[in-house]
């Protein structure tokens, strides 16, 4: 039984997953800079925390739940020309 659970937890770690960095629920497109590649696990757990939200409402949460009070977590919109390179 634990050899079983043991290869369940490898594939868990190895198998890969498409993760949209804007959510397509929210107008993200299938586009290669929209998709981020990461273990399943993480693509998970993002999803269990965040489900679909955007920047500013993660933020929110990160701040309202996770953070110590004398810290906040920002996200601002990036200049065009950093996007572009």
């Amino acid at each position: 039984m634990k050899r079983k659970n043991h290869r369940k937890q490898h594939k868990q770690y190895c198998e890969l997953s498409q993760h949209h960095r804007r959510p397509s629920s929210i107008g993200g497109k299938n586009t290669e800079d929209n998709i981020s590649v990461l273990p399943s696990y993480l693509h998970r757990a993002w999803h269990v925390l965040f489900a679909n939200a955007h920047a500013e409402e993660i933020a929110k949460i990160v701040n309202e739940h996770y953070l110590d009070r004398y810290w906040e977590f920002l996200v601002v919109p990036r200049r065009r020309n950093e996007i572009l390179q």
